[in-house]
This record gives structure tokens, sequence and C-alpha cells, in this order.
């Protein structure tokens, strides 16, 4: 049977509490949108928009731009800023700017597609809060939503995996730190690899599972302060200690293209543009000036996050093809002997930024698979008589997958970005925009609500597919061995 139920988590009547993706983004920018009103007139929905999405206006919460560009840019800044450094560095800062480049065009004509595409289902089918695998299924059929499903499961099992190694390796890291237990740790740590990891899942996991929504809230904002600040700091104190040498040494161009699975997947927030859709009532000018807005913020972000963290570490030391992780690098020099200031307080931020930024985003994953597998298993919605089974199928394999190989951080990452969000986030959004438009129609047989909204007709569908295709063939070709 087609699966169902796939609107997204924060209008999804099955989702026990709000996801975390989107409650740390409201979180994180809350304060700031209470005290900001946008000034623009209000979105003008296409014809055809149903009537029951305009229910923000009539409780008084005139839908925002500024808010929804917002939410974009939030989800935007996860942990996947972690494997920047580590991709980058062997390529160099120019290439990997220019690969950052391109993967925001790419990322950004996907998340216009997947735009035009909700907006002209939600006018045809008149349900407001489809999310992108129940429009996937309007638009491809069966076939497409399984695709779609699967690809989902992929990337949130692959991010876990990536998530409960590197947040095991700085929970141990952290508490080795501690007086009076940093030892018992570390030697439990070095007899047993997996002790970091296990222990970082059944902490969060425990607090998921059995914690409230209120307090997992609390837990969660905490963390999201944590993040802005760590990384405020890592700026201040690295920016200025950059060597403007170590940005130009370096320069690979034909390795840029390694880079751009990771590139690609931290650059991801398309799982909220239906709700923006939604949010700004299908007025497709505001909608492109959020999502385009919205994601610059992060890059502008992580360009300077590559160059604080190149313009510190040598580039030499890459030197071979070895593979060197600079946030590593960074952190020890805070143990190192006359270190100074500005080496041992970027050593002490990383650790503490690198943790904050796998919890926040731990927390989505998590809930976003307990969506998914209680809708699978056709649990009620508020029934939590499944939640002993639901949660060890979420935190049991990865954690089996970091026991056999608890040096797969980076490795889960780029084969989350490889193949999943290509998949999900470049060949379906030009998909079902090749299907739509060659129909003419959204479904039910009802006209399309809105033009297309990126340039180039079919030339520019065919690109993404071509670009998502080209690299997952090089990667499997790669893992193949035969490159």
């Amino acid at each position: 049977m087609p699966f169902k139920g796939f609107s997204s988590p924060v209008s999804s009547p099955r989702s026990p509490r709000p996801s975390a993706h989107i409650r740390m983004n409201n979180d994180r920018k809350g304060a700031t949108l209470e005290r900001a009103e946008e000034a623009s007139a209000a979105p003008v929905p296409p014809a055809g928009w149903p009537a029951a999405a305009d229910g923000d206006a009539a409780q008084g919460e005139p839908p925002s731009v500024f808010g929804a560009s917002a939410l974009i840019a939030g989800t935007t800044v996860g942990a996947g800023i972690l494997a920047l450094p580590v991709t980058t560095l062997p390529v160099g800062f120019v290439p990997s700017t220019a690969a950052l480049l391109l993967s925001w065009v790419f990322m950004c004509v996907s998340g216009l597609l997947i735009a035009e595409v909700t907006v002209n289902t939600i006018c045809a089918l008149q349900r407001p809060g489809l999310g992108l695998l129940a429009t996937s299924e309007q638009v491809l059929g069966r076939a497409g939503s399984r695709v779609a499903g699967g690809a989902y499961v992929f990337i949130h099992y692959a991010l876990l995996v990536a998530y409960c190694a590197q947040g095991g390796a700085n929970a141990v890291s952290l508490l080795g730190d501690l007086p009076g237990v940093g030892g018992a740790v570390e030697a439990l740590a070095g007899e047993r690899q997996v002790f970091g990891p296990a222990l970082f899942s059944l902490l969060l996991g425990g607090l998921i599972g059995l914690g409230d929504a209120s307090f997992l809230e609390n837990v969660n904002s905490a963390f999201v302060v944590l993040v802005v600040a760590s990384f405020a700091g890592l700026l201040a104190v690295g920016i200025p200690s950059v060597d403007p040498s170590f940005l130009l040494a370096q320069a690979d161009w034909p390795r840029s293209f390694e880079a751009l699975p990771i590139c690609i997947l931290a650059l991801v927030y398309h799982n909220v543009v239906p709700i923006v859709c939604t949010q700004l009532r299908g007025d497709m000018g505001k909608i492109r000036t959020a999502v385009v807005a919205g994601s610059a913020v992060p890059l502008a972000m992580f360009i300077a996050w590559n160059a604080c963290v190149l313009g510190n570490v040598d580039p030499s030391a890459a030197a071979g093809g070895a593979q060197i992780d600079p946030m590593a690098v960074l952190a020890a020099r805070a143990d190192s002997a006359g270190a100074s200031w500005t080496s041992a307080a970027l050593g002490s931020l990383v650790p503490v930024f690198s943790e904050a930024a796998i919890v926040t985003s731990f927390f989505g994953f998590v809930y976003g698979l307990y969506d998914f597998l209680t809708d699978a298993l056709g649990v009620r919605p508020g029934d939590k008589s499944k939640d002993a089974l639901i949660y060890p199928l979420i935190l049991a394999p990865p954690l089996v997958v970091v026991a056999v190989n608890p040096d797969i951080f980076l490795n889960a990452l780029d084969t989350a970005g490889t193949f999943g969000v290509t998949t999900l986030f470049g060949l379906l959004p030009a998909a079902m925009a090749w299907r739509q438009r060659a129909a003419g129609e959204a479904g039910d047989g009802k006209k399309l609500a809105v033009p297309p909204v990126v340039p180039g007709g079919q030339v520019t569908l065919s690109i993404m597919a071509l670009i998502s295709l080209v690299i997952i063939v090089e990667g499997a070709a790669d893992l193949a061995g035969l490159i």
C-alpha cells in the first residue's frame, strides 16, 4: 500500500510533539521575531488557494517573510557544518568556497522547485500543510512515494550513525576533563570504543523517550543557545588569528567535486519548505524571497566558518592525501604546552560547539524517524504503547554500525549527502516539476495554480537531474573501488 501521512512533522497529527528541528529554529529565532514585525504587504495567495489555509490571519498572526526566512536559516545550520573543514582542507579555501556557492545555487533551485510543486498540489487538493513525501506520492504515484520514503529513512539513519559516532567521541572528551570521573570515563572508552556512542545514545534517547515536551524543549533551547554562543566565540577568536597564506596555499580545483556531497548536505533545509508555503499562503514571490534570503545567511556563516578553521590550520598537514580533521587539530592545541591563549581558546570551544550542534540535530532526526515509524506501524496519534519498540528501532541500528566502525562520522555524512540528499532533494524535485509541468495540471484535473518559478524550463530540470546522477554514480563507483 502507498505510504500515508507524510505531512511535515509540524502539521502531522501523528507527532506527539513538534519536530525538534522546527522547535529548535523557533526557539532560536522566536525572541527576535516577537520584536520584529514584517512591514511588507500581506501575502497574495494564488487562485485556488484553500481558504482553510488562512487560519493564521484569523488568529491575528499574519505570516512573515522574515519569520519564514529565519525558519529556513535556522533549519540549515546543523551538524553538517562540522564536516566541512575535513573535506575542504585538502581542496583549499578558494575552490571549496566555489563548491559551496555552486551547492547553494543547486539547493536554492531544488527548494524553489519543491515550493512550486507543493503550492500547485495544495491548490489542487485543497489540503494546506502537505509535506514533501505526501506531495511526491500525489505527483509521482506509489513508486515515487516509495523512493522518497526510502531516501528519507536512509538520510535519517545515516545521519544518526554520524551523530552517534561523533557525539560519543565528544562526550568522552568533555567528560574526560571532569575531576573524579574523567579517568574512569577515558579508561572505559579505551577498553570499549563503543562506550562513548552508547553513552551518548542512551542518555539522549532516554531523555527523548521519557521526558515530557516542555522539559525537552527547555533542554533543546539550552543547547541551541550553546551552539550560538560557542560558534560566535569561535569566530571572534579564530578570525583575527587567520593566516592568509594558509587560505591561499592550497587550491586543488579537481578535488573540489569531492566536497560537493558534504556542501550539499550542510545546506539542507528542504523539509521545512512545505511549511513555508503554507505559512506564506502560496505567495510565490514571498516564498522565493524566503528561500533565497533564508539560505543565504547560512551560506555566509559556512564561508566564514571555513575561513576561520582553514586559516588556522597549516594545509601542509593534508599533504600526500592524508585525511586530517582540522577541528581535531584545533582541539588538540588546548592541551599543548606553550599554546597561545587564542589556540587554547579555540581548542576549548571546538568540542563544545561540536557536541551542542550534534545534540540539537540528533533530537530532530530522532523525532523525524519516530513520526515515520509510528505512521508505518499504524500507531494511533498519542498512543505511546509501542514506544518501547519504536525507540530501539531508531537507536539500535546506528549504534550497531558505530560499534563496527567507530570512525564512521565523515563517511556517514558523505554517504548521506551522496545518495540520500541528492535523491530526495535533487532528483525528486526535478522529476516532480517535470511531471507536473508536462501534465499541465496538479491533480483532479485542475490546472496549475502557479507558473514555473525557476527559469530555464526542461533544461534547468535536466541539469538538476544530471548533477544529482553524476554525484550518485561517482559515489557508487568510489564505493565499488572503481575510481
